[in-house]
């Protein structure tokens, strides 16, 4: 599946899909660590964002459409995330 990331809220900004296998910690491109704002999976998955590489820290969980902005301290944190088949 792909997880679609943008830096702006309202998916705007720099945007791209980062492709992921199932229940596979994956960290985010170094022009994305601590930048995303707005961030949704493909139909039928469901995905965990986390604070911190590796998938430690904070969480931020959604299915499809995902968010089109997040709250303080998720905003601009994330750095790594995991997906599941919903």
């Amino acid at each position: 599946g792909n997880l679609f990331v943008c830096t702006d809220n309202d998916f705007a900004g720099e945007c791209s899909n980062i492709g992921f296998f199932d229940n596979q910690c994956s960290n985010l491109p170094a022009g994305f660590q601590d930048d995303i704002s707005s961030w949704g999976p493909d139909e039928g998955w469901i995905c965990t964002t986390y604070t911190d590489i590796n998938c430690s820290g904070l969480t931020y969980t959604a299915g499809n459409p995902g968010f089109s902005s997040l709250p303080p301290g998720i905003n601009d944190a994330i750095s790594s995330f995991r997906c599941n088949r919903a």
